[in-house]
């Protein structure tokens, strides 16, 4: 059985063997990340509220806010071997896996006596 051309709509080349489900409609940009590192990674939106910003600065960052939309919008896509590969390992480096803290050790009786607390013991 031949496999049919499909065009991927993230390089937009005609490949064979594409994957035909839910796809993101962009894969990470690395242009676009540095901006959130530029910005701040965990907090880059709450600039918008600044009033002290240039047209350029507010411009770039509503260009993110477009970007992160893109990046976390699904829809029903075509997307290459190729992509999907680029996109895993874009992924791992900008969105890396959530790894679970260590647990929270209770403070100590000489801890505790530091910060004023008397002990319950």
């Amino acid at each position: 059985m031949e496999s049919k051309l499909e065009t991927c709509h993230h390089c937009g080349k005609d490949k064979e063997g594409c994957y035909y489900g839910y796809i993101a409609m962009t894969i990470p940009i690395p242009e676009a990340e540095a901006l959130i590192d530029k910005w701040g990674r965990d907090n880059w939106w709450d600039n918008l509220e600044r009033t002290d910003l240039t047209e350029d600065e507010m411009r770039e960052l509503e260009g993110l806010t477009t970007y992160d939309q893109l990046l976390n919008t699904v829809g029903r896509g075509v997307q290459c071997n190729d992509c999907a590969q680029k996109e895993s390992e874009l992924y791992e480096k900008y969105y890396p896996k959530f790894t679970e803290p260590e647990p929270i050790k209770p403070l100590t009786n000489e801890q505790l006596k530091e910060l004023g607390i008397t002990p319950n013991n």
